[in-house]
């Protein structure tokens, strides 16, 4: 097929589909990401993750709506509608998802990062764990420690009970 006939059915073709189902949201990585977190304190995090993700260790400040109930609990999203928002999750689909319909309610700027929290820790940018009632912020040295102990605990346990 010609490059002209492939280039006109593409625009015929966007023609078709719905306005609902073009990105409103703008995928930044998680340097970008950083960068606006640091700069602008008043940017809404959203971690869409699972809880168990979320408490295994999610981005500090962090507010947590799991990517498949934006729309049941969308009055916890901020009352400004433009508030920017910036939506991750762990690699980055579910909070394209996320971002998509939190920008189709309405709300804008709304960024995904794009690698999400895996891109993001990879870095080495600041990670807390826990949830909200109990959230603590842990360097990589400490993580370490964090592991070492767990394994010597529960050595130590599986060695009580014999």
């Amino acid at each position: 097929m010609p490059r002209t006939t492939c280039i006109q059915l593409m625009l015929t073709l966007s023609l078709l589909i719905p306005s609902s189902y073009a990105m409103n949201y703008t995928d930044i990585n998680a340097s970008e990401a950083y960068g606006l977190l640091s700069s602008d304190p008043s940017v809404f995090l959203l971690d869409v993750r699972s809880l168990s993700e979320y408490v295994a260790g999610h981005i500090p400040g962090a507010y947590h709506i799991p990517h498949d109930v934006i729309s049941d609990r969308e009055a916890e999203l901020p009352e400004r509608r433009n508030r920017s928002i910036l939506v991750y999750c762990q690699g980055g689909y579910r909070s394209s998802l996320a971002s998509a319909e939190i920008a189709e309610i309405g709300y804008s700027p709304v960024q995904n990062m794009a690698g999400g929290f895996a891109s993001w820790s990879e870095i080495g940018y600041p990670v807390v764990y826990g949830s909200d009632m109990g959230v603590f912020e842990v360097g990589e040295a400490s993580r370490r420690t964090i592991v070492i102990m767990t394994v010597l605990l529960s050595l130590v346990a599986a060695g009580s009970r014999q």
